[in-house]
């Protein structure tokens, strides 16, 4: 939605109101991830290819403030200061910057990408080749030069957040992987352009179940020995006496 509105300078209220569910699920963070892509426009500008944001914002604007702010003032009203305490206090300013005893701005800055690197292997591996080609060998096309400008943006915008936050958590990057995956299935195409499409299908298929299968393995069988299943298991057992 953010990059249609770039583009066209139509659709910003759509991006509002993404903007105000994303702020319901993930808080403040959710707009600014979802922004993060617009910093495209200063590359295009820098590029000599000048495509300023345009159109009108104040409807979304009104929705947004409307939505995220109503369900606040709903719920300290239901929930008093211990609500401003634990999402204002603990979890935003908190995770930003104390996390925990273990925590602190800046000294776990390496996680983030480790995490992309390690836990999307292998389609990282294409992904980092994608980024790599966004800078050094952008498309011609205009229309597709501002879009994997605005994919960079918005993947790296959001990791340099995630690393500068005090709070590490690996699973915190998800809402950056679109991004990455679309960069690296363009990347995919050029590998297997020689490839027939039926021979992509069974591969694709063949992958997915073979994976799929280690998976049920695994969670299934093989971490039934670890402590802290053990623990849940035990948890649940209690539970249901």
């Amino acid at each position: 939605a953010a990059y249609r509105g770039w583009t066209t300078g139509r659709g910003w209220t759509w991006f509002w109101l993404a903007a105000a569910f994303a702020t319901l699920v993930k808080g403040p963070l959710g707009l600014l991830l979802g922004a993060g892509g617009l910093l495209a426009a200063l590359w295009e500008w820098r590029s000599g290819a000048p495509l300023r944001p345009r159109g009108a914002h104040w409807l979304g604007i009104g929705l947004f403030l409307l939505i995220c702010g109503g369900w606040f003032w709903l719920a300290w009203r239901e929930m008093g200061q211990p609500l401003i305490d634990k999402q204002i206090g603990r979890e935003l300013v908190g995770h930003a910057f104390k996390g925990s005893s273990r925590e602190g701005i800046g000294l776990k800055f390496w996680e983030p990408s480790w995490a992309y690197l390690t836990m999307f292997l292998p389609w990282s591996i294409p992904g980092v080749m994608g980024f790599w080609r966004v800078v050094k060998h952008p498309s011609p096309e205009v229309e597709t030069r501002r879009f994997e400008r605005f994919l960079f943006c918005w993947f790296f915008v959001g990791l340099i957040i995630f690393s500068v936050a005090a709070h590490q958590r690996s699973r915190l990057i998800f809402p950056l992987m679109p991004a990455a995956a679309l960069l690296a299935g363009r990347e995919l195409a050029r590998w297997l352009s020689a490839w027939k499409p039926q021979t992509i299908w069974r591969s694709a298929l063949g992958a997915t179940a073979f994976v799929l299968a280690l998976l049920v393995v695994n969670h299934q069988w093989l971490m039934l020995g670890r402590r802290a299943v053990q623990r849940t298991l035990g948890m649940e057992e209690l539970a249901g006496r």
